[in-house]
């Protein structure tokens, strides 16, 4: 093992660049498109991943609106 290598090579570095509040399942649900019968894929295609992220920003612009609302 190299220094700075991991023991476990399927891991990869993450970096968070912002954090959200959890979404609801039924707002995801519809553009996901993950299930094989009981089984889950983690893997994203670029639509679903755009959709999520339209979702995120649909979240945040609700949230700021609603604080300077409560200000």
């Amino acid at each position: 093992k190299c220094p700075g290598e991991s023991r476990f090579p399927a891991q990869v570095r993450v970096i968070t660049r912002k954090t959200c509040e959890p979404l609801e399942e039924d707002s995801f649900r519809p553009i996901l498109h993950h299930y094989d019968g009981p089984k889950f894929r983690l893997e994203l295609n670029v639509p679903e991943a755009l959709s999520l992220l339209d979702i995120f920003a649909e979240q945040d612009t609700f949230n700021e609106t609603f604080k300077a609302l409560d200000a």
